[in-house]
Order: structure tokens, then C-alpha cells, then sequence
């Protein structure tokens, strides 16, 4: 017969249409409060917990993201929305106290084999039950840890961490605040056939899984992204490797934090064998709880990030399970828009496909940096499976819409003639067209570009009655004031090059400066006249070589090319002697 539509079940309790002879397991039952201050669990006999239902696809998203009261409900819930008459979303949200990954898988697959027994003409009762000894190991597990058991294994932890920071993020888009919420967001990808068959061929060919491979790809993201070469990532682990626990719903993930050295001059495939070993010792120390290993390290406690570790990295497989002959069941894409991490990225291996999802803190980063991430990601994974022998130093991850930003703002506002013309003939333009705007400021003086124009030129023909010519290299020791840039532009004016002196330098600098200039001459403060060595040719600058001379010769501003010498500056002589750096006009322009 064929299978009732789902839009039509009626809004019952689970176990009583399914599983008459037993109620759902004891941790789908329990309650969760607070007895005479202390923290208390009870069983309810009945879970008391129906499968909601509505018209509204939109619904999955309140409930996905709405609180579990643990003393009032149950620590599992259900929502089942009609799309179409045949076309329906089934959605399971179950408290991280009683459920994790791999207990979800398992209620996918008894739920899928209740509703076929649903669709029977005589259905049989469920016979799925909690296991006892499962709940006996987990009883003992507990013991075991409690009396020192895993003291070893957190041993091996606290060394591994030794030395560490306790922070290895990558830089983020807004500074990090004091204290971070959980709000977050995610981006999803599918690899596509060709990068997953690369994928695999890789992780075989050097004895790995491609959960090796991916991590690799992932640090080497982040160390791009500034996050360093000191990597430590939380990883988790199912925990489940006693056969008792393979098919008990409850939570017994647990987080161990990978960490590795980058070495950027080491091929991708050095890199992997030495993930492939770290992750072999991972799994023989998996038994150390993880906040055990945060109580032997005792990090300095933050409320602006967690510790030890605040990126994560996931792998998962998750098995789609068989409804019925009648029914195609795909997974559904939806995030619950909270995030435990900084940054984390998740691989889903779902019936033949990988599908990788990052997810991002909205403190931290933008919308869209998670997306141009994941992306990035992807680039490097393929350039890692195409090269693996190239150092990790230089597998790109740029995608093609990076590619072409960079090629945007590298090249920056392109200005062909600003160059060629050089900086007396700029000023003398900003002359002509605002020659009453501020040029220079000093204290509370200033000078218009008019009059920085008029002073400069004045200077000149002065300096040119004093015989300094064109190609003539004159030393400058002047205080800081506006005299000096009138003096810097009158010399430019002249065709001459200036060469800075500085008044704090020993008597020693100065005169080899000098020497290297020779004929020196030289255009002085006159309360800096006595620094100069002898025999020096030292004109005094003051506010009086400002002032035209009647009897002043005419004289014309020499014309200047790009390539005429501006200024000469010497290097400090730490490994000998002052050398002097000609810089043309076309540098300074």
C-alpha cells in the first residue's frame, strides 16, 4: 500500500504510535533543574514531546534557533513542514546534553525505520531500546576518569600545549571585543567530482584520509590569513570506539586540541605525513576530557576568546538513511546562527558528496569573509592535490575575484605627467590658481602659496648675486622654520641641489659632508654659522635676503628636467665612509 502523506500524521506523542511496549530512552525523558541550589536531573515517564507542524518552510528557523527550557520540555524536539503535497522539510533539534553527531545519525535512521513500519498494514512494534550495557560502560567510563585514569592521557596534552600562547586565530575584520556572543553565520560549498576524486587519490598515495588532507589545507588558510606558524585547532573526536557505544544517543564527543608547526619551506606532503602521525597520537590519547586539559593548563582565562583553542575543524560522515521505496531524502541546508568558534570549518562526507562549511563569529568578521574564505580554501586544496611536492610556502589560495581586486588596486590613479614636471614649476602653478590658500604652517606663522612663491624667487636672484650657480651643490643648515622650504625652493629656482645638515650631528659628519661637496658652500642660520668647520663659504640667512636689492641684477629661473639632481643625502658611514645619494626632481615631484 502506499505510504500515508507525511503533510497528514497526527500531532501524537512519538512513542505512543511507535513504540507501545517502551517509552523513548531515559535521556529523551530527562529533565534538567535546580533543587535546593543544586543542579538535579529527573525521568519523566512520558517524553511529552509532539511533532509540531506547519505550512511555512520559514518555521524551521525559529525552530532551529528557539531556547530549550530543560526543566519544562523535553531535551528533544521535532518540526515537520509541507512544502508541497509531496514535498515536505523533517527537522530534529536535540540539546548538545543528550544528543551529538553521531546520536543524530542514529535517530535518522530509527526514525526512517519507524515510519516504514508506520507504512505496514500491521505494523510491528518498535523494538529499538536503550542499551544497558552501553549505559554501563558509560558509568565506568566516567569512574575510570574520575580515579585517574586518564591522568596520562592529560599528561600528554599538557606537554603537547606547553609553550603555547593559547591564541591562534587569523586577522579579523573588527577588533575583538572584551566579550563575544555566539551569534554567527555560515557559507557552504560542494567540492566538486573532479577536486573530491583529486582529494582522494592524494590521501591514498601517501597513506593518509582526506580528513588529513583538508586540515592541512585549512592551517596553511589561516596561516596565510595571519594567524602564524603555531598552530593549535580544537578537533572532535566521537569518543566512540567501545563497540557498547556505537549505537547509544548521548553526548560523548569529545574536543582535543591539534596542535602542529608550520614550517613554510616543507613541501605540502612533509607537511601531511606529519599530520598523519600527530592525528594517529590524537586518537591514542582521545580519552582526556577536554576541559580536564583545560584545568592541567590553566590558561589565562579571556572573555574575548576560549581557551586554548578558538578555531575548529571538523570532519564528518553522515549516512542518508532508507525511508521507503516511495521516498527521496536529501539533506536540507540551514544554520542555526550560533557558533561555539571563532572560525570553523566542517567537512560532511553525505552519501557520495563533500560539502565543506565555515562557519564565522559576526563580532569577528564580515558577512562576506567567510565565503571569500571558503572559496579561498577550495583554490588551495586543488593547488595542494595538483602540486603536493611544492613548499606549502607557495600553494596559492587566491581566487580568480581576488585576483582581479588586487589587479584593481595595485595599480592605483595613474598620473603620466605628474612626474615630469618638477616642484618649483607645481608651486608656481598653485600660485596662479590660489595664491591666497595656505602653503606652509609653522607655530602660529604661515606663508600663502604667493608669498612662499615671491620669497623663493627673491631668495634666488640673492643667492645668484652671491655667486651659486646652476648644477652648484650648497649645504643647508637652517633651523626649523619657515626660511627653511623658501630656501629649499630659491636653490631648486637656481638650478642648484641642496644637502641637508643636521645641527645634531658631531663636527666630524659635518666636515666630511662638506668635504664630499667640495667647493663647499653653504647657507646657514646664523645662530647655527659656528657648527660649520673652516674654511667654509657660509652665507647668513635671515629675513633680510628677503628683501630686493635696487641695485640687484635681473635674473631668470633656470629650467629644470626631471632628471636634474634635487638633493644629495649620505647614508649614516656605519660600515665606512658618508655616501652621498643624488635624488633627481622627477623623485621629489
Amino acid at each position: 500500500m502506499d505510504p500515508p502523506p507525511l503533510g497528514r500524521l497526527p500531532r501524537l506523542h512519538a512513542h505512543q504510535r511507535l513504540s507501545p511496549r517502551r517509552p523513548p530512552g531515559r535521556s529523551l525523558r530527562s529533565r534538567y533543574g535546580i533543587r535546593d541550589g543544586l543542579p538535579h536531573l529527573w525521568i519523566e515517564p512520558d517524553a511529552g514531546n509532539p511533532i509540531t507542524l506547519s505550512e511555512n518552510p520559514a518555521d524551521l528557523t525559529p525552530f532551529a534557533r528557539r531556547p530549550f527550557d530543560l526543566a519544562a520540555e523535553s531535551p528533544i524536539r521535532a518540526h515537520l513542514s509541507r512544502i508541497a503535497q509531496d514535498r515536505h522539510h523533517f527537522a530534529i533539534c536535540a540539546h548538545h546534553l543528550v544528543a551529538d553527531g553521531w546520536s543524530l545519525r542514529i535517530i535518522a535512521r530509527e526514525t526512517a525505520d519507524l515510519y516504514a513500519q508506520l507504512c505496514q498494514e500491521n505494523p510491528e512494534p518498535s523494538s529499538i531500546t536503550a542499551d544497558d550495557h552501553a549505559l554501563q560502560h558509560l558509568a565506568w567510563h566516567r569512574h575510570w576518569i574520575d580515579n585517574g585514569g586518564a591522568d596520562s592521557q592529560i599528561h600528554f596534552w599538557k606537554n603537547r600545549l606547553a609553550g603555547h600562547s593559547g591564541l591562534w586565530c587569523p586577522a579579523t575584520d573588527f577588533p575583538r571585543p572584551p566579550h563575544t556572543d555566539s551569534t554567527g553565520r555560515a557559507a557552504r560549498r560542494r567540492l566538486d567530482p573532479a577536486l573530491q576524486q583529486s582529494l582522494r587519490h592524494l590521501a591514498l598515495a601517501h597513506r593518509t584520509t582526506p580528513f588529513m588532507v583538508c586540515l592541512a589545507a585549512w592551517l596553511l588558510l589561516l596561516r596565510q590569513h595571519g594567524a602564524g606558524n603555531d598552530a593549535v585547532v580544537a578537533i572532535p573526536v566521537a569518543n566512540r570506539h567501545h563497540p557498547h557505544t556505537a549505537q547509544l544517543v548521548s553526548t560523548l564527543v569529545n574536543t582535543l586540541p591539534f596542535r602542529i608547526h608550520l614550517d613554510p619551506a616543507e613541501s605540502f606532503t612533509c607537511l601531511l605525513e606529519r599530520i598523519r602521525i600527530a592525528s594517529l597520537e590524537m586518537q591514542d590519547h582521545q580519552d582526556a576530557p577536554f576541559e580536564r586539559i583545560i584545568e592541567a593548563i590553566n590558561p589565562d582565562r579571556s572573555g574575548s576568546h576560549a581557551p586554548i583553542a578558538q578555531v575548529l575543524f571538523d570532519f564528518q560522515q553522515f549516512d542518508l538513511p532508507h525511508w521507503n521505496h516511495n521516498l527521496r531524502c536529501e539533506p536540507l541546508d540551514l544554520h542555526r546562527g550560533a557558533v561555539q568558534f571563532d572560525l570553523g570549518l566542517s567537512i560532511i562526507h553525505i552519501g557520495d558528496h563533500l560539502d565543506a562549511v565555515l562557519e564565522s563569529r559576526d563580532e569577528l568578521f564580515a558577512p562576506t569573509t567567510g565565503q571569500s574564505w571558503i572559496d579561498r580554501w577550495l583554490t588551495l586544496l586543488g593547488n595542494a592535490c595538483h602540486s603536493p611536492h611544492l613548499p606549502v610556502a607557495k600553494l596559492p589560495s587566491l581566487t580568480h575575484p581576488d585576483t582581479l581586486l588586487l589587479a584593481t588596486h595595485t595599480h592605483g590613479r595613474i598620473e603620466p605627467c605628474l612626474t615630469e614636471i618638477p616642484t618649483p614649476q607645481l608651486i608656481s602653478r598653485r600660485a596662479l590658481q590660489h595664491p591666497h590658500r595656505t602653503a606652509i604652517l609653522c607655530g602660529e606663522k604661515q606663508l600663502t602659496y604667493q608669498q612662499l612663491a615671491d620669497h623663493s624667487s627673491t631668495l634666488a636672484a640673492t643667492l645668484h648675486h652671491h655667486g651659486i650657480l646652476p648644477g652648484d651643490r650648497v649645504a643647508l643648515l637652517l633651523e626649523r622654520d619657515l626660511l627653511l622650504p623658501v630656501a629649499m625652493l630659491a636653490l631648486w629656482k637656481l638650478g642648484a641641489a641642496y644637502v641637508p645638515l643636521d645641527p645634531a650631528n658631531p663636527p666630524a659628519r659635518l666636515a666630511t659632508i662638506l668635504a664630499d661637496i667640495q667647493p663647499a658652500k653653504a647657507l646657514a642660520s646664523p645662530t647655527l654659522l659656528h657648527l660649520l668647520p673652516d674654511p667654509t663659504q657660509a652665507i647668513p640667512l635671515d629675513a633680510s635676503l628677503l628683501e630686493r636689492a635696487e641695485n640687484q641684477s635681473p635674473w631668470e629661473p633656470h629650467p629644470l628636467s626631471p632628471t636634474d639632481p634635487a638633493d644629495l643625502l649620505h647614508t649614516s658611514g656605519s660600515t665606512g665612509r658618508p655616501t652621498g645619494v643624488v635624488i633627481p626632481h622627477s623623485a621629489r615631484a
